[in-house]
């Protein structure tokens, strides 16, 4: 069974990334719920918890890897 929902607003930082620790902690909080949601979602269509968050750790990481780029040194 397939579940599909809008994917809910975040709302924008009230800290600068200078505030690094109240930066953060705001960006946890703005997206725990949205991340609470999709886990709940996959768990109730037959996703272990644990699946579905390994998942997103990795897709988390392969995300972030594909943002940096290539590496700049040209290795000679």
């Amino acid at each position: 069974m397939n579940m599909t929902t809008s994917v809910g607003a975040v709302p924008s930082p009230t800290h600068s990334a200078n505030e690094f620790l109240a930066h953060e902690t705001e960006c946890r909080s703005a997206l725990k719920p949205l991340l609470d949601g999709l886990i709940d979602m996959a768990e109730s269509v037959g996703w272990s918890r644990r699946t579905v968050a390994s998942t997103l750790i990795f897709l988390a990481a392969q995300h972030v890897s594909v943002s940096a780029g290539p590496s700049t040194s040209s290795g000679t």
